[in-house]
């Protein structure tokens, strides 16, 4: 496996990752066992979200990644009612920080490698989203060393 610098973070990630966004609910012990299979493989970085499986995915993620603490979890906050492209924005920095607080105690972690705002839709949501308190809890959490690193990311579905 190969590997290189997650963007401007001083995180080194294997070329290719593993998406946890699905599988968790149907069969748990398949899904820990595929996880397993990529850290064997030389994965050390996997990507999951609160709202995966309900919160399974971090749930038994957690699970899986039981004595592998070099491996790397981003996870992420969507401050929208759903993942639908149509979805209301309802983030506030309350719900940022139990949702972030809720993950660690999910992925059974002392801290998140990688904390995503995810899935904004549009330039204006973003704004909100960088001025309504949201961006500085991700800042305190970071500051609390409870988040090593923030960013945002996009929604696929609703860009076209």
């Amino acid at each position: 496996m190969r590997y290189r610098r997650l963007g401007r973070t001083n995180l080194q990630v294997s070329e290719l990752g593993y998406g946890a966004a699905r599988g968790a609910s149907e069969n748990p012990q398949q899904f820990i066992a595929t996880v397993h299979a990529a850290i064997e493989a030389g994965v050390n970085f996997i990507d999951t979200a609160t709202g995966y499986d309900g919160g399974d995915s971090e749930r038994v993620l957690g699970q899986a990644l039981q004595g592998h603490d070099d491996v790397l979890v981003e996870t992420k906050y969507c401050p929208y009612d759903s993942y639908l492209p149509d979805a209301t924005y309802v983030g506030t920095p309350q719900a940022l920080i139990a949702s972030a607080e809720e993950s660690l105690r999910r992925l059974r972690r002392d801290h998140l490698d990688v904390l995503l705002g995810h899935g904004m839709r549009s330039v204006e949501t973003l704004d909100r989203f960088m001025n309504d308190g949201c961006y500085e809890a991700m800042l305190k959490l970071r500051e609390q060393g409870k988040v090593r690193y923030i960013g945002i990311s996009e929604l696929s579905e609703a860009d076209g």
